[in-house]
């Protein structure tokens, strides 16, 4: 038996898969543009989505865009550039902007805007996510990608100090 898209139980499932993820990238050549990425951030967060993910726009090899900045003398081809490819998505880390009206730290706060705005508008409409989230770190699985992100923060945390005590010739606990 073959299902139509229209079919309930797949457009539930589709619908299901598409309410859990998001991808918001900020790629765009105005502040308006950044602004109605945010609207739809925040109408994602409504609807019950479960992550977004931000991001700052990167130009990859073999793309129009990229053959443009390389023209130009915007992209670089050195270590800095290939290692850039790898981290766009490190929220660590300063983007570089490829864009002339936002410089690299204003397009790292827009970035880091988006996640924010998303989380705030998340527990807002759903104040037990912040619980969950909250309680994740101290269990032994972490469901939610927040979660899981806090959990390796506070494992790592742990590592660091029982070295610190090996180190000083206290006994790890």
């Amino acid at each position: 038996m073959v299902h139509s898209w229209r079919s309930p139980p797949l457009r539930q499932a589709i619908a299901s898969l598409f309410r859990s993820r998001y991808v918001a990238t900020i790629a765009c050549k105005r502040l308006r543009n950044v602004l109605r990425t945010y609207a739809a951030i925040v109408r994602c967060a409504r609807m019950g989505f479960s992550t977004v993910n931000v991001n700052a726009f990167s130009p990859q090899p073999h793309t129009e865009l990229y053959g443009q900045l390389v023209a130009s003398g915007r992209i670089v081809l050195d270590d800095p550039y290939f290692y850039s490819l790898f981290t766009f998505q490190d929220q660590g880390r300063w983007h570089t902007s490829y864009n002339e009206r936002f410089a690299d730290w204003q397009l790292s706060v827009l970035v880091k805007f988006g996640v924010v705005l998303f989380l705030l508008t998340s527990f807002a409409c759903r104040p037990w996510r912040l619980v969950q989230v909250m309680v994740e770190p101290f269990q032994r699985r972490s469901h939610s990608k927040l979660g899981k992100y806090l959990r390796a923060m506070r494992m790592d945390y742990l590592r660091t100090l029982r070295a610190r005590r090996v180190r000083s010739g206290e006994s790890p606990s």
